[in-house]
């Protein structure tokens, strides 16, 4: 399935004919097919390296940009990023609960957008981890999951 996912990626990000930076959210479904989520653009699913990378999506965009030599995309340590986003039934002022609690990972980093309004489903966020430990990605990646909520106050 990954060699399939792989090759539909480069397959469609090429026919855009366009430099830049692009990621591809794809489905795998049950059966073995993959799905393109949306149409490739600039995204955020690089945010994890500015932690885990020796050059981050950005300063290697500001490098593109500039025309200056490529950095090393190589990474520091694994990581796993975790999205900060709206919870389901809440709207308004954004209230984060649970953010003192999480902010003691050690391992952690915190990038909360600055966005005062919150919607069910809306990125507020993001978090990455950075581990040589397998089990401790996934370990801080569910505490943050699961203590970290933003919920929303009407104004």
């Amino acid at each position: 399935m990954k060699w399939k996912a792989e090759a539909i990626a480069l397959t469609t990000v090429k026919n855009f004919n366009s430099a830049g930076i692009f990621a591809v959210e794809m489905f795998a479904t049950p059966k073995g097919n993959v799905l393109v989520n949306e149409t490739p653009r600039v995204h955020n699913s690089g945010h994890h390296t500015i932690e885990a990378h020796y050059s981050s999506q950005f300063d290697m965009l500001w490098r593109i940009m500039l025309d200056y030599p490529l950095g090393n995309t190589e990474a520091i340590s694994p990581s796993v990023m975790v999205n900060i986003i709206g919870a389901e039934g809440h709207q308004g002022n954004a209230i984060y609960e649970g953010l003192e609690e999480v902010l003691k990972i050690e391992n952690a980093f915190f990038h909360i957008y600055g966005k005062r309004q919150t919607k069910p489903g809306r990125k507020m966020g993001h978090a990455t981890i950075i581990s040589n430990e397998k089990a401790d990605l996934l370990h801080q990646a569910n505490k943050i999951r699961n203590r970290l909520t933003v919920k929303g106050k009407a104004e």
